[in-house]
Formats: C-alpha cells, sequence, structure tokens
C-alpha cells in the first residue's frame, strides 16, 4: 500500500493546479479578444455544418447575439433561394478534407436585410476533431461599386453608337 501524501503536499499541488487553471483562463480570455478584434465573421463549424464558436464580427454582421448561432446551421442566415447550397457543400467538404475554398454567399439580417459576402473556409481541428474555419466579408459595397461601374460603361457605349442626343436619351 502507498502512503497517502501530507497534506502541505496536498496543498501545494492545488494552489499550482489553480494558479495554472487562471493561466488558462485569462489565455482563453485573451483569444476571444483577439477573435472578437476581426471586423470580418469567423465562425467554427463541426463536420455537419454546426456553428460551434462565432465571432462578435458575425454578431454584427447578422444582428444576433453570438450564443444564438451556436449548435444551428448556416441555413437560417442563408437568404432563401439566392445561394446553391449544393456548391457550399461541396467548398465545406473539401475544407473538411484539408483544402482551403472560398464562394460569394447572400446572407439574411435579422433585420432581413439580404446582403452579399465573400467567405474563405480553412480546415481546423478542435478537440481533436476536424473543422471549418469560416471568415466571411460583408462585400455589398463592393457589389454596388461593379453595378455602379457597369452601368456608366453602358452609358458610355450608347453615348458613342447613338448619332445624336436625341437618340441617346
Amino acid at each position: 500500500m502507498t502512503p497517502s501524501p501530507d497534506p502541505e503536499t496536498l496543498r501545494q499541488a492545488l494552489a499550482e493546479a489553480e494558479r495554472r487553471s487562471g493561466e488558462l483562463e485569462a489565455r482563453l480570455q485573451d483569444l476571444r479578444g483577439q477573435l472578437d478584434a476581426v471586423s470580418e465573421a469567423l465562425y467554427i463549424q463541426d463536420a455537419d455544418g454546426t456553428f460551434l464558436e462565432v465571432n462578435e464580427g458575425a454578431a454584427r454582421m447578422y444582428g444576433y447575439p453570438r450564443t444564438f448561432f451556436i449548435g444551428k446551421d448556416p441555413t437560417f442566415i442563408s437568404a432563401p433561394g439566392r445561394n446553391d447550397l449544393e456548391a457550399v457543400g461541396r467548398c465545406f467538404a473539401q475544407a473538411l478534407q484539408g483544402t482551403p475554398g472560398g464562394f460569394e454567399f447572400w446572407g439574411l439580417r435579422a433585420n432581413g436585410e439580404v446582403f452579399p459576402k465573400a467567405v474563405r473556409l480553412y480546415p481546423g481541428r478542435d478537440h481533436g476533431h476536424p473543422v471549418v474555419l469560416a471568415l466571411a466579408r460583408d462585400i455589398t459595397a463592393q457589389k454596388r461599386a461593379e453595378r455602379e461601374q457597369q452601368a456608366l460603361f453602358l452609358i458610355a457605349e450608347a453615348a458613342l453608337e447613338s448619332r445624336d442626343t436625341q437618340e441617346l436619351f
């Protein structure tokens, strides 16, 4: 039979465990702060696509609290009829297998607004299990600028092809 440790040894071991636990908690808070400092939306999804974690950027982008995402899949933030969910699923599966990818996605904010975003997917691990890290950026302004540029091009083209002002209008 092995002798039991003396009370002082147990107190020291407990104090050391509490110190290490405090350090880990502080490190976890630092990491949370770093993730939340990213203005883009950052999601961590399990192999089924379920949100395990999101940053404050996701909460700001969609208008839901962070906790609202956890345990759900992305269909609730997808604009109905605007996304090729099969293609998104293929890209997600590739990321799970180790190949990063990306796509454009039409999101649906809590207030009902539909908006475009660019999404990049990266493979990751969480507690030894494969996960996908998704980074999303709202591209509303970029899409608007592209439409304006296209409209200006069409106007310029019409001006060049018309014979007079009356025909142009």
